[in-house]
């Protein structure tokens, strides 16, 4: 029988940050795999590793299987032979797996659009808004599995972006009412009287919109690097300024290559490596956020800004009656502006801003200690 070769790599930081990606030889991407499927093909490659495993610190995973037999296993570049510390090594990786994807995956159908979202944990609601526009929210499961883990996190794909499927997009279809309209729909489906919204990057600007709106749904507000309440970010941010020459000659070869056609990962990816640095603090994440960038719907990202430059997207008269807590908590070293930051500090009269010491854009990551005791903090106040 002729054998069927198939290569899977799964980038070790998304078995911690729970969005595995499968990426088949010569890039090109499967997106049928469900997360149920992956659990089982990743439940598979465990029961493998009894035999072939090896402990250390995971800079990527690459199988080979063999008509859905696991021919060749890798961790790095290292083929792996050694049995010494098979039953850990099994431990520690079906413990990160099971982990991973210990969530509730649900979608609320509808003619025009598809809902989807996914919980973890259970108790007080926390509503997470991912930034873009034009993302999933696949690299927000990292913040949403350890804030579930005391509190039940929610997150979930914008319209027309990952599985929040729709019948048509287009300008009439993705405005910020509409999907401030979504996030309503969700808090309905699980009966959630009030939440509290964390809103990352752009995420923070829907999530202060969301504030102007249904003011009454939100117990407290979290903006996380957020680019604030009106439009002032887009003509003083300069996402490159954090780059190096030679990264931003990089950073222009990839932009042109994508622009004359090339959409393949490779060009995506390499365009995310060379902007990522922009980011980030040090190098420890920049394929993630790489991986991360090539995930972007540069259709969904351009209707989205079209439509906030159309309404002049200005939240900070109807937030001078809004009285719940804020947190306003970003990286000492953002790409966000500390005078964004300072702008919403001022038009919510009830926030405390914070900046986090060696840190960009993405405090989970970089700093996880001060952000997530920053924001336990915040959430146990009365």
């Amino acid at each position: 029988m002729k054998k069927n070769y198939e290569t899977l790599w799964f980038p070790a930081t998304h078995f911690q940050i729970g969005s595995p990606k499968l990426l088949v030889e010569k890039t090109k991407q499967l997106n049928t795999h469900s997360s149920g499927d992956i659990v089982q093909l990743c439940f598979i490659l465990c029961l493998e590793l009894f035999s072939e495993s090896k402990i250390g610190i995971l800079n990527n995973v690459l199988l080979v299987l063999t008509n859905e037999r696991i021919k060749h296993f890798y961790v790095g570049n290292n083929k792996i032979k050694n049995m010494k510390y098979k039953a850990i090594f099994f431990f520690f990786l079906f413990f990160r797996i099971s982990t991973t994807f210990a969530q509730n995956e649900q979608t609320i159908v509808s003619e025009k659009l598809n809902i989807y979202f996914q919980t973890f944990g259970e108790g007080e609601p926390v509503l997470i808004i991912n930034g873009g526009p034009g993302m999933n929210s696949k690299g927000f499961a990292s913040l949403a599995k350890i804030i579930g883990e005391k509190r039940k996190a929610i997150i979930f794909d914008q319209r027309g972006t990952g599985r929040s499927i729709m019948s048509k997009v287009d300008s009439s279809t993705i405005t910020l009412d509409l999907m401030i309209n979504d996030i309503e729909a969700i808090r309905k489906y699980l009966n959630i009287k009030s939440w509290v919204v964390l809103g990352h990057s752009f995420g923070g600007m829907l999530a202060s919109y969301y504030a102007t709106k249904f003011p009454k749904r939100i117990k407290k507000l979290i903006l996380s690097s957020s680019g604030g309440i009106d439009m002032e970010l887009f003509s003083i941010i300069d996402i490159t300024s954090r780059l190096t020459p030679l990264q931003r000659d990089s950073l222009k070869y990839w932009n042109g290559k994508i622009a004359e056609g090339d959409t393949s990962y490779y060009a995506k990816f390499q365009r995310g490596k060379n902007l990522a640095p922009a980011y980030l603090y040090d190098t420890t994440y920049i394929d993630t956020i790489a991986h991360r960038m090539t995930q972007a719907d540069m259709l969904i990202n351009k209707l989205v800004y079209q439509n906030m430059g159309k309404m002049n997207f200005n939240c900070s008269d109807e937030l001078k009656n809004f009285n719940k807590k804020v947190l306003i908590i970003q990286g000492e070293e953002d790409i966000i502006p500390k005078q964004i930051a300072e702008k919403s500090h001022r038009a919510f009269k009830n926030s405390e801003l914070i900046y986090i010491p060696k840190c960009v854009h993405y405090g989970w990551l970089e700093q996880p200690k001060m952000y997530f005791n920053s924001i336990n903090r915040f959430l146990l106040s009365k």
